[in-house]
């Protein structure tokens, strides 16, 4: 009788549990709970990271395409049409200090009207778009609309004043614009 009581207590079934049902499935609850945010924190940092990626690349992109890349082709004209002016002028020859003479020529004036329309496309960029400088708005931005609008005044022969300041052009503003874009090209480089 024994042996037979013995064999039915190992086929009965044991209770082997370390917890009872109801703390196994709240045990289980905060398992599965702890799981799924560790699941969706690791997909949100890497997803974050990924928009913000995106998104810094897309506003260095427009910097690039909107502000800087426009500016420099404009200058690159810019920088052709004065050499071309300058030719068998004297050094320290400057457009502003001979706006009489270049009227009065037919070629000088049609190269100066041109640069005049150059600038004053930069002048648009800039006064539309220069919150998208790569850095804060430097003092040479300013200097280049003084300088286009005491240009263009003195030669649509409407009364300026002089300021040293703004005469002569800044090329300080042409060095801050080839550096900010050589600077941005090189970021969107990395992005890739």
């Amino acid at each position: 009788m024994k042996v037979v009581q013995v064999a039915q207590w190992a086929m009965a079934p044991q209770e082997t549990t370390l917890f009872s049902a109801p703390i196994a499935t709240v045990l289980a609850a905060v398992i599965s709970l702890i799981t799924a945010v560790t699941v969706a924190y690791a997909t949100y940092r890497l997803t974050g990271k990924k928009e913000e990626r995106s998104v810094s690349k897309d506003l260095h992109l427009k910097r690039l395409n909107e502000f800087y890349a426009p500016i420099k082709l404009l200058l690159d004209q810019d920088k052709v049409l004065i050499e071309h002016l300058r030719e068998g002028k004297p050094e320290g020859w400057h457009l502003l200090d001979n706006v009489a003479t270049v009227i009065s020529d037919d070629t000088d004036n049609q190269i100066a009207s041109q640069i005049i329309a150059i600038n004053k496309k930069i002048a648009l960029i800039l006064e539309k778009s220069a919150g998208l400088s790569l850095r804060q708005i430097p003092q040479s931005y300013s200097l280049f609309l003084g300088h286009y609008y005491m240009l263009e005044r003195a030669f649509t022969g409407k009364p300026f004043a002089r300021n040293n300041r703004f005469e002569y052009f800044p090329r300080q503003f042409e060095e801050d614009i080839n550096s900010d874009y050589a600077a941005l090209y090189k970021l969107i480089s990395k992005e890739k």
